[in-house]
């Protein structure tokens, strides 16, 4: 299984238990849906209409061309990215800076629902206080609290101060819906010989920044653009999985199926089978056969 190392520290009593770092375990079909669901609300296809879930569906393509996973479990830079050129290093780092932040959101912050920050300010009545820097990311988490995230991305070593960085980034916010934050991370994604690593901080403090947005509103939004991504397809497609039946999306240009399960019961932030996951924001994310065991020990031309 995929495996990313990382070291982390800073957190607060409440969260002290993140302190230290290890190893994160996950799957391709976790992976994907990070890469999917990370970041943007409903509204930006009323801008750009299909194009925006395009660029949602782009970011697993990323995934597929240009990583590759070791048989050790660690997540490899493949010979496609290490043939790109550096605006294009730039681009998947930066994305996949912004995957690694929503899966461990997910895994370890129980975080499901991050927005981008710069996105939306404007447009939904978020006021902040003077001053141009702010973190990329808030989210919500499973239980009712806000968290802050900066994520960076680099295609190669970690060099000294983009944490430091991100930290000052994640610091802006002082307060969403009226309350601090129970955590304002700063953190990188980043290539050591070993594989791909992410350093995490929960530094002190908090800025002048006030976000002015509800637990609901800022639910719904989030919600809204991940039906977006099954209502852009029809017709419908369907799938048995695990004893169950879903109605969802084919998207065969990244060989993924998404769905929106009604059934509130279901047991939601787990694998269900060995290609599939059901993220705790209620989008399974199924995975067709070009991502199977095995296809992505082998270099992306070889799958």
């Amino acid at each position: 299984m995929p495996n990313i190392g990382y070291e982390s520290a800073g957190f607060q009593p409440a969260l002290a238990g993140l302190n230290g770092g290890g190893v994160l375990t996950c799957t391709w079909p976790q992976l994907v849906w990070a890469a999917v669901t990370v970041g943007k609300a409903f509204g930006d296809e009323a801008a750009f209409g299909v194009f925006s879930t395009f660029e949602r569906i782009h970011r697993s393509s990323l995934l597929y061309a240009y990583l590759v996973e070791a048989p050790s479990g660690a997540i490899m830079k493949a010979d496609t990215y290490l043939g790109a050129d550096p605006s294009e290093k730039g681009n998947i780092s930066y994305s996949l800076g912004m995957t690694v932040a929503k899966l461990y959101s997910e895994l370890l912050l129980s975080t499901p629902r991050l927005l981008h920050y710069a996105t939306y300010a404007g447009g939904y009545a978020i006021t902040t206080g003077a001053g141009g820097s702010r973190p990329d990311l808030i989210g919500l988490t499973s239980t009712g609290d806000w968290v802050v995230l900066e994520a960076k991305g680099r295609s190669n070593a970690l060099e000294a101060g983009v944490v430091a960085t991100a930290k000052l980034q994640s610091l802006q916010i002082l307060t969403i819906d009226g309350l601090p934050p129970v955590c304002r991370v700063g953190m990188a994604a980043y290539f050591a010989p070993s594989g791909l690593r992410f350093s995490v901080e929960d530094p002190v403090g908090g800025g002048s920044r006030k976000v002015d947005i509800t637990q609901d509103k800022f639910a719904m939004r989030y919600d809204s653009a991940l039906r977006r991504l099954i209502q852009t397809r029809t017709p419908n497609a369907s799938r048995r999985i695990a004893g169950h039946q879903y109605l969802g999306a084919e998207y065969p240009e990244a060989d993924l199926f998404l769905s929106i399960p009604e059934d509130q019961m279901l047991d939601r932030g787990r694998m269900l089978d060995d290609t599939t996951y059901l993220g705790r924001d209620g989008l399974l994310i199924e995975l067709g056969s070009s991502w199977r065991e095995g296809k992505m020990l082998l270099q992306p031309q070889l799958r």
